[in-house]
């Protein structure tokens, strides 16, 4: 019983990387990767949550008018957040916020009847 306690409680050592001078460091490779890997899903995420919904209402804005560019880029906010729940991916914060945001300017444009307010 006592080994037992022993390997469950002993940490795992950690490897030792020395890196001389003039040589390329093992470890950074991961580290690039991972940035590589942020910078991926931040684009995905900005793109989804805040550069289509502006392109989305600015088109219809200019094509139909101010109320057919609200609704529909609140849709494409709740559809996008629908989209990944279907899906079984998680919904960045950010796309919750510009649908929280944009639910709340819908909601007071439409109580007041003015874009303006």
């Amino acid at each position: 019983m006592a080994l037992l306690d022993l390997a469950v409680s002993a940490p795992l050592p950690r490897p030792s990387v020395t890196v001389e001078q003039g040589q390329s460091s093992v470890a950074a490779a991961p580290t690039h990767l991972a940035l590589v890997s942020v910078l991926r899903r931040l684009g995905a995420n900005l793109l989804v949550a805040c550069v289509v919904p502006a392109a989305v209402f600015y088109t219809l804005f200019v094509s139909f008018g101010i109320w057919p560019a609200i609704l529909s880029t609140l849709a494409w906010s709740y559809g996008a957040i629908s989209l990944r729940a279907v899906t079984r991916r998680r919904a960045s914060g950010l796309l919750f916020l510009t649908a929280g945001v944009l639910s709340v300017r819908t909601v007071v444009a439409l109580l007041s009847h003015s874009t303006f307010v």
